[in-house]
């Protein structure tokens, strides 16, 4: 059913997922099939949106197993950098500092990036700092976060500036959104879409 499926893990200026769905193969189909294959939006609203969001939660519970990428969230904090977490959130949950950015990836908030297409489907997250710095990108690809940036909206207190001035590192890649979380569960979202475009069934895939 579905033709192609791309992954697009940063596009403009937000880190998310890019679901194109392609049902031109689709021919003679009756006047309800034609019309739902050529709308997909009350699918993306009822199924998939839910369904993504789902999958997040999955993905941080189990700190990156879901996605395949556990490996990779369970590389160390560094010394300065941990000390610096507790200190300033009294927690050391890998990819969440307040928790901003996994609030936008598991529900619908001002910082979530949805868009709702008739036959693609666009989530991600735009959690950024005053100056529109993306955490997102560097925590999916490792890099290194500007020294003396705010987090989330919120300024930093004298006292986090200072200790987060001397705690700067690498962040190691630890995707939210890895490349191929989609890949094995693609047959669960034939099924469902297939559902929908023959009989208007709205079930959300169970991964």
């Amino acid at each position: 059913m579905v033709d192609r499926v791309e992954v697009d893990v940063e596009a403009g200026i937000f880190t998310g997922a890019r679901l194109e769905f392609d049902f031109s193969g689709v021919k003679r189909l009756k006047a309800g099939i034609r019309q739902r294959s050529k709308n997909l939006k009350p699918w993306f609203k009822a199924v998939m949106i839910p369904a993504f969001h789902r999958m997040m939660e999955e993905q941080l519970a189990s700190q990156g197993a879901f996605g395949g990428v556990g490996s990779l969230w369970a590389e160390p904090y560094s010394p300065k950098y941990e000390a610096w977490k507790v200190e300033a959130v009294g927690h050391t949950t890998k990819e969440v500092l307040r928790g901003s950015m996994f609030d936008s990836l598991t529900r619908i908030t001002g910082e979530s990036i949805v868009d709702v297409g008739s036959s693609e489907l666009i989530m991600g997250t735009a959690v950024a700092d005053d100056e529109g710095f993306f955490y997102a990108i560097v925590q999916q690809k490792g890099g290194t976060t500007r020294k003396g940036e705010s987090s989330g909206k919120r300024k930093r207190t004298a006292k986090e500036q200072a200790a987060s001035d001397a705690s700067k590192d690498f962040i190691p890649a630890r995707p939210p959104i890895p490349p191929n979380i989609w890949g094995p569960r693609m047959r669960q979202v034939n099924r469902s879409a297939k559902e929908y475009i023959l009989n208007g069934g709205t079930t959300i895939p169970v991964f």
